[in-house]
């Protein structure tokens, strides 16, 4: 079984520090393609359906991939609660380069959740592992989801790797993600309705944020706003009448994508001052009430000394490092658990050649250690 990547303190640290992948551009929108996808989990002999948004070549269905590589977030439904409900929140972070993958499983009166979260950590394996021929995802991925679909996910986080949650009102499923959260250190955003009638915050949302072990997690509590107005209208707002809701549904979905897309950008390989800023603002937006962990981490945060060029990324079997002075110690590679991985280094003239001494595939911590001086950055491998 694969475990959720974790950001322990050190090692969120170093990957704050500098990012050396590349990032997802603030360019022209892409247009947006979608299609439906029907994948088999042999494991478990299940058909698992789903709707994909993807940066296209042009808008439509079925239409090319645009060319590049691409982030993807898995993200469940509510209860009763299609899919499709979900295509504009999808649809704006396909523009914006990201892969959304909206599974449409267990939609009836009697979701299996357990079944649910199974389907969305196989989903983001099988986008991760480069089985699919349509999309493989950059290396970058999110589990997140809405009510039934946000309990879900945290379900779904055991079984996979992932860069980071998003909840958006997440419900405690049968069986409670609550127990297996400690465990789980990736960062997370949980946003909440103040005023919501379906899963009250300090029912649902509230305990699930606590329960979490990331050390840098954010909750956003969207004030007047509700359980249902995350999505168009549907069922769901027979849940909330006499909820007291004093938003708009548009200014609920507009808050939620000013909290969401930050949030989304930096995990998947934002620069550091965009999210230093990210986290100032959010405590200044009177439009929310804000409890977060992530400031405390940034205070720990040292700035890199001379910048390296490290290629290739990902890199395959050896990994350059150029421009590093002849007075490094030491080289280190950590998965992101923060266990030493054995590599096989060689020297050159303007610096060196870094080959782990096992197979392995996903992101890393590179350290050099010159003195005092610790300097860290994130690579990947492919193989």
């Amino acid at each position: 079984m694969m475990k959720t990547i974790t950001s322990r303190l050190s090692f969120w640290v170093a990957l704050a520090s500098l990012w050396v992948l590349p990032r997802i551009a603030e360019a022209q929108p892409f247009p947006v393609g979608n299609r439906e996808v029907s994948l088999f989990d042999a494991a478990r002999n299940r058909e698992v359906t789903l709707l994909l948004y993807y940066p296209a070549q042009s808008n439509g269905t079925a239409v090319p991939l645009a060319s590049g590589s691409f982030p993807l977030l898995t993200f469940g439904h509510g209860f009763l609660i299609p899919a499709t409900s979900y295509a504009d929140m999808a649809g704006l972070l396909a523009e914006r380069g990201v892969v959304v993958a909206l599974p449409s499983t267990e939609g009836g009166f009697a979701p299996n959740h357990d079944a649910f979260g199974k389907d969305i950590a196989f989903i983001n394996t099988w986008y991760r592992s480069g089985q699919d021929d349509f999309f493989t995802c950059n290396g970058f991925s999110a589990l997140g989801g809405h009510s039934m679909g946000g309990g879900a996910s945290l379900l779904a986080a055991s079984q996979t790797e992932a860069n980071a949650y998003v909840g958006l009102a997440p419900a405690l499923t049968n069986p409670s993600p609550v127990p297996t959260a400690p465990a789980l250190g990736l960062p997370a955003l949980v946003v909440s309705g103040s005023v919501d009638n379906v899963t009250p915050p300090d029912v649902h949302h509230q305990p699930i944020w606590n329960a979490l072990g990331s050390d840098c997690k954010v909750f956003a509590s969207i004030l007047g706003g509700n359980h249902c107005y995350f999505i168009p209208s549907s069922v769901c707002d027979l849940g909330e009448i006499g909820s007291g809701v004093t938003l708009s549904r548009a200014e609920q979905q507009q808050t939620t994508d000013d909290l969401l897309w930050p949030f989304l950008r930096y995990w998947f390989g934002g620069s550091l001052s965009d999210w230093s800023a990210y986290l100032q603002a959010i405590t200044l937006d009177n439009r929310v009430s804000i409890q977060e962990t992530c400031s405390e981490v940034l205070k720990a945060f040292t700035p890199e000394r001379s910048i390296p060029v490290i290629f290739p990324q990902p890199a395959s079997e050896w990994l350059t490092v150029q421009g590093v002075d002849d007075l490094i110690e030491r080289a280190q590679l950590f998965d992101l658990q923060g266990r030493e991985v054995a590599i096989e280094v060689a020297l050159f003239e303007q610096g060196i050649r870094i080959k782990p001494g096992a197979s392995i595939a996903g992101l890393y911590v590179l350290q050099f250690c010159s003195g005092a001086q610790v300097c860290r950055y994130r690579v990947m491998f492919e193989r």
